[in-house]
């Protein structure tokens, strides 16, 4: 009998601590979810910067950045803003974190400084001369860049909450050679980049699917005498944090 009621005792103990653990998770939760509604609401209110960090991969495309050649001074039709000819353009490989740090925001603008560094590997065919002869096909070179990207954002709420766009130009630095620019070797260049913002349905945290045209050049000529610049494709997945 006394065995039974000990027992009972040691049951019922363990019954009120396991109740006493489920009241404390559930208030923690509560409070959790209270503070990330709350830094929600801070955010959109504009009382506290919202910062963002970006993973990212893709590809280089070897042909006109732009509709309209500047160094050619003609129009063409194939360029990488429709994508032209992207199972023969597409060359090396590219991965990539983006660090977005709030500046200003109103109504549905947004100006944001992104921080980028991306790690990069290109294999084209040289010359004797050190001069390309081919895009593919020859031993890869790795090498990095380092970019300081004043961007403007828009989210198009009237069409869609889930849809933004991005426009930014800004610094590049290379970090040894970049072998398409070959026999050029100027570290230092422009960066101009272009996304479309995905949103996801994601709560309390803000996540979406970014895509990303980005664009090095040497600002008309300006940098380094000569108007040439190269380009990369990039798809990301971007998180507030």
């Amino acid at each position: 009998m006394l065995k039974i009621k000990h027992k009972y005792k040691k049951m019922n103990h363990l019954i009120k601590s396991l109740l006493l653990f489920l009241i404390t998770i559930s208030s923690t939760n509560a409070s959790e979810i209270k503070g990330n509604n709350s830094i929600k609401n801070s955010i959109d209110s504009g009382k506290i910067k919202e910062r963002s960090i970006e993973y990212m991969f893709g590809g280089f495309y070897n042909g006109p950045y732009f509709p309209y050649e500047i160094r050619n001074k003609k129009f063409n039709s194939c360029n990488a803003f429709n994508l032209c000819k992207m199972d023969k353009r597409l060359y090396g490989s590219s991965f990539g974190i983006r660090l977005i740090d709030e500046v200003k925001r109103k109504g549905n603008h947004k100006l944001d400084i992104d921080k980028i560094f991306s790690f990069n590997i290109q294999s084209p065919k040289l010359t004797e001369e050190n001069k390309i002869k081919s895009i593919k096909g020859g031993s890869p070179i790795a090498f990095a860049m380092i970019s300081y990207v004043p961007t403007y954002r828009y989210n198009f709420s009237k069409l869609s909450n889930r849809f933004s766009f991005g426009l930014g130009t800004g610094l590049n630095l290379a970090i040894g050679q970049v072998p398409s620019e070959l026999p050029d070797k100027e570290p230092l260049n422009s960066q101009v980049n272009m996304e479309i913002e995905y949103h996801l349905p994601t709560k309390p945290k803000k996540s979406s699917i970014v895509f990303s045209l980005q664009h090095r050049c040497n600002l008309f000529g300006l940098i380094g005498g000569e108007l040439k610049g190269r380009q990369w494709y990039t798809i990301g997945f971007r998180q507030m944090i």
